[in-house]
């Protein structure tokens, strides 16, 4: 982030997710050096398998990764560790996220099994390497064109009221079975009608 000249906050895994941060967000779940104290130090640190097991204060962080997963189109992992057991329960969790998620491992001839069939099961590895992968990416975020922001519709909507009347057993099974459904008649559709409010007349 310093070499691009990005404004960033670094954030120990401590921190609320609701910080308030100058630019980009980095958070250290596994703890920030410069951040640590003689009070939050055996809290923070993560070093080991016991570490993680005594590890709590980062499951605000999760929750916000996991909700950051499910709306994003992309999702890009650099340096991902299948022994990261807290990181693989959130891709676990995940919806569609194999459509998605790519992992970018350095380039190598001797690919670990274990590592590519982990990443494989929740997205597609790719041993490009970080210098090709910031190359590539420079490459289409140049060259792509903006993408006009998502507009609600608004089109009418007929609200349909429930019917007090028991349909017929045709109706019903049609609908359950076939998934059919008859429009509702003029009838049944709510009108909706302008009220004027007027001041009552005053007396006396």
């Amino acid at each position: 982030m310093q070499r691009i000249g990005k404004k960033f906050t670094p954030l120990n895994n401590l921190d609320s997710p609701s910080t308030t941060v100058s630019g980009t967000a980095i958070v250290h779940l596994h703890g920030y050096a410069p951040s640590w104290n003689a009070h939050n130090f055996e809290n923070s640190c993560v070093l080991d398998a016991d570490s993680y097991h005594k590890l709590s204060g980062v499951i605000g962080w999760l929750n916000q990764l996991r909700f950051d997963i499910e709306r994003a189109e992309v999702v890009i992992f650099v340096g991902f560790s299948a022994s990261d057991f807290h990181l693989t329960d959130v891709l676990f969790n995940s919806s569609g996220l194999r459509k998605k998620a790519f992992f970018i491992n350095r380039m190598t001839s001797n690919v670990d099994p274990d590592e590519q069939a982990v990443q494989d099961e929740y997205g597609e590895a790719l041993y490009i390497g970080r210098e090709e992968f910031a190359k590539n990416l420079t490459e289409i975020l140049g060259s792509s064109k903006k993408i006009e922001p998502r507009l609600s519709s608004f089109a009418r909507v007929d609200v349909i009221r429930a019917s007090e009347s028991v349909p017929p057993v045709s109706d019903i099974e049609d609908l359950f079975i076939w998934g059919g459904r008859k429009p509702a008649s003029p009838k049944e559709r709510p009108r909706i009608a302008a009220v004027r409010l007027s001041r009552p007349a005053s007396r006396g």
